[in-house]
């Protein structure tokens, strides 16, 4: 037995192992088979194992692209922003809706009241069908929301 094995053994022996020094013989051993030989890492493949952010198999629904164009960029992952991008490169309407989208959560945000009456008369202007009944129903709905110096 190595001076390291016999070591080993009567520090877990006064911790009270109650086997024999066999079993940390052959434990060592494991460790001591491929002594004289260099020692090699694993290879690995690194474009599975980075930490990157892989865009879905599948193509997202429309309540993802929405929930996307409500959220600011900095929240979005680099796909979602580049995936937004060119489905405003290739519809024109969808960039319209996303642009009027991404002004009103703005003014939500950052609590500009002020800025919804012209909000309201972009949106009539742009003719986005979904968003013209949301601005439409502004004038018919009683005010729920105060608009107290100039915040929502």
């Amino acid at each position: 037995m190595s001076k390291w094995a016999a070591k080993m053994y009567c520090e877990i022996k006064d911790q009270g192992y109650p086997g024999s020094d066999q079993a940390i013989v052959r434990f060592i051993a494991q460790f001591r088979k491929g002594k004289d030989r260099a020692r090699t890492f694993k290879q690995v493949d690194l474009s599975k194992e980075t930490a990157f952010q892989v865009p879905p198999k599948r193509f997202p629904t429309a309540l993802q692209i929405s929930h996307w164009m409500t959220s600011t960029k900095e929240q979005r992952l680099d796909w979602q922003n580049d995936y937004l991008t060119r489905l405003c490169q290739v519809d024109l309407l969808i960039a319209q809706t996303f642009k009027l989208i991404q002004g009103f959560t703005t003014m939500l945000r950052e609590q500009r009241g002020e800025q919804l009456d012209e909000w309201l008369k972009q949106v009539d202007g742009q003719g986005v069908p979904e968003l013209m009944s949301f601005s439409q129903g502004w004038d018919r709905a009683p005010m729920c929301v105060v608009c107290q110096e100039g915040k929502i």
